[in-house]
């Protein structure tokens, strides 16, 4: 065997002897690497699923509407509706026709559905007031006019016209009477007259009167009838809607003629600045009085605390009012 077949053969034998080159060995991972690395992938795992959760529910969300019941929105007035017509008819019974008026002007308020009862049990309500009070009436007076006589010449003959009954002036009282105005009206003869006032309620001031010591004042102003609405029910509705004021209470409210004129007079506290401003409650005496499309609104206010001073005052102004 030659030199070079043995050193091919020597080189064969090492490497048989010395095997296969060893493979570089990892470093072991710690055991709390591995554990941060094993709850890292599973925060990310329940990340994609919540948020894969959280887009399907607003799929379906966006999908699927809510149901809601027809008519739901109106439920909370229909329960007051109805709660104010048993009120009223309560009072119908009870043959309180001053008081079911106001709560059946409540029942209408809130009614959104123009129900036939609640309709029905106003004209029975008004029905009665006008059963039991007597239907106004109009006391004419003699107006000369002319007339042909059988001469061919002219003379006069008595007219009757609806006018406004005279009222004696009262002792310590003035007559203010404007013809501009519409109004003729007794007032203490110390108190101020003040033209076209800020009405405290109405769309037009006409006069006002004042005390002397500013503690007492008496408005006069109008408001537009709606149609089909008399003194009674716009008395009802405004009643209604003072109850939300704060500190109202009801003293008093019943029906009234003034002349020829029919109407409501109402006694009530509120929480207001006193016309001399030292009291922060008035007590008011109101008359609303219907005169063809139109509510005459005589107001005579003070303090809380003073109005029993000025009460009998009030009485006679307002009672001494006619249209002029």
């Amino acid at each position: 065997m030659d030199e070079q077949s043995r050193d091919f053969e020597a080189a064969t034998r090492a490497e048989a002897t010395e095997g296969p080159p060893e493979e570089p060995k990892e470093e072991p991972v710690p055991t709390r690497t591995a554990l941060l690395l094993a709850g890292g992938g599973a925060f990310a795992i329940l990340a994609i699923f919540a948020l894969v959760m959280l887009l399907r529910t607003g799929v379906d969300a966006l999908v699927t509407p809510t149901p809601t019941a027809v008519g739901g929105e109106f439920s909370a007035v229909r329960q007051k509706a109805s709660e104010a017509l048993a009120r009223s008819q309560a009072q119908y019974d009870a043959g309180q026709y001053d008081l079911a008026l106001i709560e059946i002007d409540a029942a209408i308020l809130y009614d959104p559905d123009n129900r036939a009862d609640i309709q029905e049990l106003l004209q029975k309500i008004r029905q009665a007031i006008i059963d039991r009070d007597g239907v106004p009436t109009v006391q004419p007076t003699s107006t000369p006019r002319p007339t042909s006589s059988s001469g061919g010449g002219s003379s006069t003959s008595a007219s009757p016209t609806a006018a406004a009954v005279s009222v004696s002036l009262r002792p310590g009282f003035r007559l203010h009477s404007n013809r501009e105005q519409g109004v003729s009206i007794q007032v203490p003869s110390d108190w101020t007259t003040v033209n076209d006032p800020p009405p405290p309620l109405g769309e037009e001031g006409v006069v006002s009167f004042v005390d002397p010591s500013e503690a007492a004042r008496f408005v006069i102003s109008r408001d537009p009838l709606p149609p089909n609405t008399t003194p009674e029910l716009y008395a009802a509705r405004l009643q209604t809607q003072m109850k939300e004021l704060a500190g109202f209470a009801d003293e008093q409210s019943n029906l009234i003629k003034i002349g020829n004129l029919p109407g409501v007079l109402a006694i009530y506290v509120l929480n207001a600045r006193s016309p001399d401003g030292s009291e922060s409650s008035v007590r008011v005496m109101q008359t609303y009085l219907g005169s063809g499309r139109t509510v005459i609104i005589l107001t005579g206010e003070s303090g809380a605390n003073q109005f029993e001073g000025f009460k009998n005052t009030f009485d006679t102004i307002t009672r001494s009012f006619r249209p002029a």
